[in-house]
């Protein structure tokens, strides 16, 4: 029982970086295309 208990803290942390780092990746897409038109503009 133990050994899930840690998969699943493994799973959760895993899942809670990936959210983050996907997170901000999308920050960083619309802070750049938010700067694109004005530059082609």
């Amino acid at each position: 029982m133990a050994f899930l208990c840690l998969l699943n803290d493994a799973f959760m942390t895993c899942r809670n970086i990936m959210f983050y780092c996907y997170g901000e990746s999308i920050y960083q897409i619309k802070q750049i295309a938010s700067r694109l038109p004005k530059n082609s503009q």
